[in-house]
């Protein structure tokens, strides 16, 4: 399994990432690289502490 995550400071940030069209051109510009794996991606959007980091570290609710 392959994990990637990326950390958006704030809501309003996630809300424009979530936009129809921002995530209509990011599927395009991901493709390539999906087509390199088989399986499937899941989109998950989670606050930074319900994600354990490498080595086991949390980052805590501010």
């Amino acid at each position: 399994m392959i994990r990637l995550a990326i950390r958006i400071e704030t809501r309003e940030q996630i809300a424009a990432a979530l936009d129809p069209d921002i995530r209509c051109a990011s599927k395009a510009a991901s493709q390539p690289l999906f087509e390199m794996f088989d399986g499937h991606a899941f989109h998950t959007v989670l606050a930074a502490d319900q994600l354990p980091l490498p080595h086991g570290e949390v980052v805590p609710r501010a």
